[in-house]
Protein backbone atom coordinates (compact mmCIF):
# COMPACT_ATOMS: atom_id res chain seq x y z
CA UNK A 1 0.00 0.00 0.00
CA UNK A 2 1.30 3.45 -0.89
CA UNK A 3 -0.05 6.80 0.32
CA UNK A 4 -0.05 9.71 -2.08
CA UNK A 5 0.08 13.21 -0.70
CA UNK A 6 3.52 14.74 -1.07
CA UNK A 7 5.14 15.40 -4.40
CA UNK A 8 8.83 15.68 -5.28
CA UNK A 9 10.25 18.30 -2.90
CA UNK A 10 13.30 20.51 -2.67
CA UNK A 11 15.37 20.42 0.53
CA UNK A 12 13.66 23.59 1.74
CA UNK A 13 10.22 22.18 1.13
CA UNK A 14 11.12 18.96 2.93
CA UNK A 15 12.09 20.97 5.99
CA UNK A 16 8.80 22.88 5.95
CA UNK A 17 6.84 19.66 5.55
CA UNK A 18 5.11 17.69 2.84
CA UNK A 19 3.40 19.80 0.18
CA UNK A 20 -0.07 18.79 -0.97
CA UNK A 21 0.27 18.24 -4.69
CA UNK A 22 -2.14 15.92 -6.46
CA UNK A 23 -1.68 17.22 -9.98
CA UNK A 24 -1.78 14.36 -12.50
CA UNK A 25 1.89 14.80 -13.40
CA UNK A 26 2.88 14.70 -9.72
CA UNK A 27 0.79 11.57 -9.10
CA UNK A 28 2.51 9.80 -11.99
CA UNK A 29 5.93 10.96 -10.83
CA UNK A 30 5.36 9.64 -7.30
CA UNK A 31 4.12 6.26 -8.45
CA UNK A 32 6.90 5.73 -10.96
CA UNK A 33 9.61 6.77 -8.51
CA UNK A 34 8.12 4.49 -5.86
CA UNK A 35 8.22 1.58 -8.28
CA UNK A 36 11.86 2.38 -8.97
CA UNK A 37 12.78 2.61 -5.28
CA UNK A 38 10.92 -0.60 -4.41
CA UNK A 39 12.34 -2.45 -7.38
CA UNK A 40 8.95 -3.77 -8.49
CA UNK A 41 6.66 -3.48 -11.49
CA UNK A 42 3.34 -2.76 -9.80
CA UNK A 43 1.96 -1.27 -6.56
CA UNK A 44 -0.89 -3.26 -5.04
CA UNK A 45 -2.84 -0.26 -3.73
CA UNK A 46 -2.36 3.49 -3.95
CA UNK A 47 -4.25 5.67 -1.47
CA UNK A 48 -4.89 9.36 -1.90
CA UNK A 49 -4.18 10.37 1.67
CA UNK A 50 -4.31 14.18 1.79
CA UNK A 51 -6.73 16.21 -0.31
CA UNK A 52 -5.26 18.92 -2.49
CA UNK A 53 -7.78 21.80 -2.45
CA UNK A 54 -6.26 23.30 -5.61
CA UNK A 55 -6.70 20.23 -7.80
CA UNK A 56 -10.07 18.75 -8.83
CA UNK A 57 -10.55 15.20 -7.55
CA UNK A 58 -11.41 14.11 -11.08
CA UNK A 59 -7.93 15.12 -12.29
CA UNK A 60 -6.19 13.07 -9.60
CA UNK A 61 -8.43 10.05 -10.11
CA UNK A 62 -7.97 10.29 -13.86
CA UNK A 63 -4.20 10.00 -13.43
CA UNK A 64 -4.57 7.00 -11.13
CA UNK A 65 -7.01 5.35 -13.52
CA UNK A 66 -4.47 5.69 -16.33
CA UNK A 67 -1.75 4.18 -14.15
CA UNK A 68 -4.06 1.28 -13.29
CA UNK A 69 -4.77 0.60 -16.96
CA UNK A 70 -1.04 0.70 -17.66
CA UNK A 71 -0.56 -2.03 -15.05
CA UNK A 72 1.50 0.11 -12.67
CA UNK A 73 -1.04 -0.09 -9.84
CA UNK A 74 -3.69 -2.69 -9.03
CA UNK A 75 -6.17 -0.73 -6.90
CA UNK A 76 -7.10 2.81 -5.91
CA UNK A 77 -8.17 3.96 -2.45
CA UNK A 78 -8.76 7.12 -0.43
CA UNK A 79 -8.33 8.05 3.21
CA UNK A 80 -10.41 9.54 5.99
CA UNK A 81 -9.45 13.00 4.70
CA UNK A 82 -12.14 12.35 2.09
CA UNK A 83 -15.67 13.06 3.28
CA UNK A 84 -18.84 11.58 1.79
CA UNK A 85 -18.99 14.18 -0.97
CA UNK A 86 -15.34 13.66 -1.97
CA UNK A 87 -15.78 9.88 -2.01
CA UNK A 88 -18.76 10.27 -4.33
CA UNK A 89 -16.73 12.55 -6.61
CA UNK A 90 -13.86 10.07 -6.67
CA UNK A 91 -16.17 7.20 -7.60
CA UNK A 92 -17.83 9.27 -10.32
CA UNK A 93 -14.44 10.21 -11.77
CA UNK A 94 -13.24 6.59 -11.80
CA UNK A 95 -16.23 5.48 -13.85
CA UNK A 96 -15.95 1.76 -14.54
CA UNK A 97 -13.04 1.39 -12.08
CA UNK A 98 -14.17 0.56 -8.55
CA UNK A 99 -12.84 2.53 -5.60
CA UNK A 100 -11.22 -0.35 -3.73
CA UNK A 101 -10.54 0.88 -0.20
CA UNK A 102 -11.12 3.55 2.40
CA UNK A 103 -8.64 4.17 5.19
CA UNK A 104 -10.25 5.57 8.35
CA UNK A 105 -9.10 6.31 11.87
CA UNK A 106 -11.02 3.68 13.84
CA UNK A 107 -10.63 2.41 17.38
CA UNK A 108 -12.55 2.27 20.66
CA UNK A 109 -11.86 5.97 21.24
CA UNK A 110 -12.46 7.14 17.68
CA UNK A 111 -15.75 5.92 16.24
CA UNK A 112 -17.14 8.90 14.36
CA UNK A 113 -16.61 7.09 11.06
CA UNK A 114 -19.36 4.62 12.06
CA UNK A 115 -22.01 7.23 11.32
CA UNK A 116 -20.77 8.66 8.01
CA UNK A 117 -17.93 6.92 6.18
CA UNK A 118 -18.36 3.25 7.07
CA UNK A 119 -22.02 3.09 5.91
CA UNK A 120 -20.88 4.43 2.53
CA UNK A 121 -18.13 1.82 2.35
CA UNK A 122 -20.59 -0.96 3.18
CA UNK A 123 -23.16 0.23 0.64
CA UNK A 124 -20.56 0.49 -2.12
CA UNK A 125 -18.52 -2.63 -1.22
CA UNK A 126 -15.42 -0.59 -0.40
CA UNK A 127 -12.89 -2.31 1.88
CA UNK A 128 -12.29 -0.46 5.17
CA UNK A 129 -8.72 -0.23 6.45
CA UNK A 130 -8.66 0.83 10.10
CA UNK A 131 -5.83 3.25 10.84
CA UNK A 132 -4.58 3.80 14.39
CA UNK A 133 -6.52 0.83 15.84
CA UNK A 134 -4.72 1.27 19.16
CA UNK A 135 -5.31 5.05 19.30
CA UNK A 136 -1.62 5.92 19.03
CA UNK A 137 -0.80 3.62 21.93
CA UNK A 138 -3.59 4.63 24.30
CA UNK A 139 -5.21 1.19 24.08
CA UNK A 140 -2.02 -0.83 24.49
CA UNK A 141 -1.37 -0.57 28.21
CA UNK A 142 -0.38 2.10 30.69
CA UNK A 143 1.10 5.13 28.97
CA UNK A 144 2.69 8.18 30.53
CA UNK A 145 1.25 11.71 30.39
CA UNK A 146 2.12 13.96 27.49
CA UNK A 147 4.89 15.61 29.54
CA UNK A 148 6.84 12.34 29.27
CA UNK A 149 7.02 12.45 25.46
CA UNK A 150 9.95 13.92 23.57
CA UNK A 151 9.52 17.35 22.02
CA UNK A 152 9.36 15.79 18.56
CA UNK A 153 6.52 13.42 19.53
CA UNK A 154 3.20 14.59 18.06
CA UNK A 155 1.34 13.19 21.05
CA UNK A 156 3.01 15.69 23.37
CA UNK A 157 0.48 18.43 22.58
CA UNK A 158 -2.63 16.32 22.07
CA UNK A 159 -5.40 16.81 24.66
CA UNK A 160 -6.14 13.07 24.57
CA UNK A 161 -2.76 12.43 26.19
CA UNK A 162 -3.30 14.94 28.99
CA UNK A 163 -3.12 13.38 32.45
CA UNK A 164 -6.86 13.69 33.20
CA UNK A 165 -7.88 12.08 29.90
CA UNK A 166 -5.31 9.32 30.42
CA UNK A 167 -6.87 8.61 33.81
CA UNK A 168 -10.34 8.28 32.29
CA UNK A 169 -9.10 6.04 29.47
CA UNK A 170 -7.19 3.88 31.96
CA UNK A 171 -10.38 3.25 33.93
CA UNK A 172 -12.22 2.12 30.78
CA UNK A 173 -9.32 -0.12 29.77
CA UNK A 174 -8.96 -1.68 33.22
CA UNK A 175 -12.67 -2.42 33.58
CA UNK A 176 -13.53 -3.18 29.95
CA UNK A 177 -10.52 -4.71 28.20
CA UNK A 178 -8.06 -5.92 30.85
CA UNK A 179 -10.33 -8.61 32.39
CA UNK A 180 -10.97 -10.12 28.96
CA UNK A 181 -7.27 -10.05 28.13
CA UNK A 182 -6.49 -11.83 31.40
CA UNK A 183 -9.14 -14.49 30.78
CA UNK A 184 -7.95 -15.11 27.23
CA UNK A 185 -4.25 -15.05 28.13
CA UNK A 186 -3.45 -12.25 25.68
CA UNK A 187 -2.40 -8.62 25.93
CA UNK A 188 -4.69 -5.62 26.24
CA UNK A 189 -3.50 -4.51 22.79
CA UNK A 190 -4.55 -7.85 21.28
CA UNK A 191 -8.10 -7.47 22.60
CA UNK A 192 -8.33 -3.84 21.42
CA UNK A 193 -7.15 -4.88 17.95
CA UNK A 194 -9.56 -7.81 17.91
CA UNK A 195 -12.42 -5.44 18.68
CA UNK A 196 -11.64 -3.46 15.52
CA UNK A 197 -11.11 -6.58 13.41
CA UNK A 198 -14.46 -7.93 14.65
CA UNK A 199 -16.32 -4.97 13.10
CA UNK A 200 -18.27 -6.26 10.07
CA UNK A 201 -17.05 -3.51 7.73
CA UNK A 202 -13.34 -3.78 8.56
CA UNK A 203 -11.14 -5.72 6.14
CA UNK A 204 -7.77 -5.02 7.78
CA UNK A 205 -6.02 -2.84 10.34
CA UNK A 206 -2.95 -0.67 9.81
CA UNK A 207 -0.78 -1.30 12.86
CA UNK A 208 2.87 -0.59 13.59
CA UNK A 209 5.37 -2.20 15.94
CA UNK A 210 8.62 -1.31 17.66
CA UNK A 211 9.40 -4.78 19.05
CA UNK A 212 8.90 -8.39 17.88
CA UNK A 213 6.46 -9.14 20.72
CA UNK A 214 4.17 -6.39 19.41
CA UNK A 215 4.07 -8.07 16.01
CA UNK A 216 3.08 -11.34 17.69
CA UNK A 217 0.37 -9.60 19.74
CA UNK A 218 -1.06 -8.11 16.56
CA UNK A 219 -1.06 -11.49 14.83
CA UNK A 220 -2.94 -13.05 17.76
CA UNK A 221 -5.74 -10.52 17.28
CA UNK A 222 -6.56 -11.99 13.85
CA UNK A 223 -7.59 -15.29 15.45
CA UNK A 224 -9.31 -13.81 18.50
CA UNK A 225 -13.09 -13.75 18.12
CA UNK A 226 -14.82 -11.85 20.90
CA UNK A 227 -17.95 -13.33 22.44
CA UNK A 228 -21.18 -11.35 22.69
CA UNK A 229 -20.79 -10.82 26.44
CA UNK A 230 -17.20 -9.66 25.94
CA UNK A 231 -18.30 -7.17 23.32
CA UNK A 232 -20.99 -5.97 25.71
CA UNK A 233 -18.48 -5.57 28.54
CA UNK A 234 -16.15 -3.47 26.39
CA UNK A 235 -18.98 -1.39 24.98
CA UNK A 236 -20.40 -0.65 28.43
CA UNK A 237 -17.16 1.02 29.46
CA UNK A 238 -16.27 2.95 26.33
CA UNK A 239 -19.74 4.21 25.45
CA UNK A 240 -19.88 6.16 28.71
CA UNK A 241 -16.29 7.40 28.42
CA UNK A 242 -16.17 11.19 27.99
CA UNK A 243 -12.85 12.91 27.27
CA UNK A 244 -12.02 16.60 27.60
CA UNK A 245 -11.13 17.78 24.08
CA UNK A 246 -9.50 20.93 25.47
CA UNK A 247 -7.37 19.41 28.23
CA UNK A 248 -4.09 21.26 28.61
CA UNK A 249 -4.78 23.77 25.83
CA UNK A 250 -4.42 27.51 26.20
CA UNK A 251 -7.35 29.85 25.55
CA UNK A 252 -6.00 30.65 22.08
CA UNK A 253 -5.52 26.98 21.22
CA UNK A 254 -9.05 26.20 22.39
CA UNK A 255 -10.49 28.99 20.26
CA UNK A 256 -8.60 27.76 17.20
CA UNK A 257 -9.77 24.20 17.72
CA UNK A 258 -13.38 25.31 18.12
CA UNK A 259 -13.13 27.39 14.95
CA UNK A 260 -11.82 24.39 12.99
CA UNK A 261 -14.58 22.14 14.27
CA UNK A 262 -17.19 24.77 13.41
CA UNK A 263 -15.79 25.15 9.91
CA UNK A 264 -15.86 21.37 9.46
CA UNK A 265 -19.45 21.14 10.68
CA UNK A 266 -20.55 23.93 8.33
CA UNK A 267 -18.74 22.26 5.43
CA UNK A 268 -20.45 18.93 6.14
CA UNK A 269 -23.87 20.57 6.34
CA UNK A 270 -23.32 22.45 3.07
CA UNK A 271 -22.21 19.21 1.40
CA UNK A 272 -25.57 17.68 2.23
Amino acid sequence: MYDLGACERTVGEAIRGARKNLRPESVRLEVERSLERLGCDVLDTVHVHIRDPLIPIADTMGALKNLLREGKIRAIGVSTNFGPREIAQAQLALGDVTLASLQVGYNLLERRCETDLIPIAQDDSIAVLARSPLAMGLLKSKIGPWSSFSRSDLRRNMPTFHLENLRRISIAVQHGIAPIAADRGVSVATVALAWVLNRPAVSAVVVGANHPHQVLASAEAVELKLEVDEERKIRSQFEVLVLDPYAGLSFGQRALLQARWLAGAVGTRLAR
